[in-house]
């Protein structure tokens, strides 16, 4: 009879779950950090939750994702530097279509206009934000955002919880004036099955690219962008260069390729590394990139919890990332912390990994994956998600 009354709970719980309406808002769609958890909380979770996404801005290249996953996209076309509540109107009237048992927010505008929208729409759905980021990233955002971080902190114990990605960025938020009461970290959470060492990945990607069997590979993943620092990175790897005949260098992101013309001190450096650097645009499947690399840097001088760190680590990569956000704390000891803006710091630690046989760079990338495992799993971490929405529903 016992076991009998547990399973019929679980079930009627179940039962609840399927019902519960989630509805995403997001400043835009585009390949970033916070989109691309959007998109893995969204598919893990789709058998469990109904979900909705409405983009301030465009569909970008995950909206056809998110909808492939079975969330209905909406995009709302805002132009870019007007205020979050200039579409309040008609995202009012979404919601009030919509009907969602949770609004979730994603970064500083979308957490807003979430809040004035629903306080417009005269229903008491609870909203949660999600804060992505450090801000000492805001010191080069536009002025506009800068406002609305501001904003954010003066409204912020309105909504029911504020999802931050990392306790640096707890931190620093509540220290300007966000509710302390309402702040919870959820880090950011990985496709185990996705991203792992694959050996015939490996040489395929190695023979894509043309990487010759003596290379050793240097793996940077980023955007082009001034908080990712890759004038550091590049002077690093000129010293690097010199000293050890195997190794080469590969940068991925947004903007990448053209860098080289938007700042002419780069291009020298790039220059300077002539054949030994390939630049590479934003990729559609990082995790096959990933398995081309031997080790792993990021060296930003501004971070929350990068993805791509994560996403080094479960790949088994030794990693070594400067001492931001919370780096130290995902890296622990499977790899090295530098200090950020240290070209001479990185290089040795480049060449630390260099010169270490094959045998002790696999050691190290085996206990980073496991170190994702323990802690990182997307199953695990989109649970924490799950649980925050479902006991705001029944608060109700």
């Amino acid at each position: 009879m016992l076991s009998s009354a547990i399973w019929d709970f679980k079930r009627i719980n179940r039962s609840e779950e399927l019902s519960v309406h989630i509805v995403h808002v997001i400043t835009d769609l585009d390949l970033g950090g916070a989109e691309m958890m959007l998109l893995k909380v969204v598919q893990a979770s789709s058998e469990r939750y109904r979900h909705s996404v409405i983009s301030l801005s465009t569909e970008g290249v995950i909206g056809p994702k998110l909808r492939e996953a079975g969330a209905n996209v909406r995009a709302f076309h805002v132009t870019r530097g007007r205020i979050p509540g200039v579409n309040a109107i008609a995202l009012t009237r979404e919601l009030r279509r919509l009907r969602p048992d949770v609004i979730q927010g994603w970064m500083y505008h979308a957490n807003v206009a979430a809040t004035a929208a629903q306080l417009g729409s005269l229903r008491a759905t609870p909203v949660c934000w999600s804060v992505r980021g450090s801000l000492n990233e805001s010191d080069t955002a536009k002025p506009l955002t800068r406002q609305v971080i501001k904003m954010g902190a003066w409204i912020s114990r309105l909504p029911k919880s504020i999802i931050y990605n990392s306790a640096r960025a707890r931190a620093e938020h509540e220290a300007i004036g966000y509710s302390a009461s309402k702040g919870v970290v959820i880090p950011n959470g990985f496709d185990l099955g996705k991203f792992r060492p694959d050996a015939n990945l490996r040489a395929e990607m190695r023979k894509s690219l043309g990487i010759a069997p003596n290379e050793i590979v240097v793996g940077f993943v980023g955007r082009y962008h001034s908080v990712k620092d890759f004038g550091t990175f590049l002077a690093a790897a000129i010293r690097v260069a010199h000293e050890s005949a195997d190794a080469s260098f590969i940068l991925a992101g947004r903007g990448v390729p053209e860098m080289a013309v938007s700042e002419p001190n780069l291009g020298t450096k790039l220059a300077a590394l002539g054949g030994r650097v390939r630049l590479l645009g934003e990729q559609a499947n990082i995790s096959k990139l990933m398995n081309a690399f031997d080790l792993f840097v990021i060296c930003s001088v501004s971070e929350g919890f990068p993805n791509v760190l994560g996403e080094a680590m479960a790949t088994a990569l030794p990693c070594i990332a400067t001492d931001v956000g919370d780096c130290a704390g995902i890296v622990d000891d499977t790899g090295i912390i530098v200090p950020a803006r240290s070209p001479d710091n990185l290089a040795k630690a480049i060449l630390q990994l260099l010169n270490a046989d094959a045998a002790m760079r696999s050691d190290m990338g085996a206990k980073a994956r496991e170190r994702v495992t323990s802690l990182y799993s997307l199953k695990n971490i989109v649970t924490r998600y799950q649980d925050q929405w479902f006991r705001f529903v029944h608060q109700q």
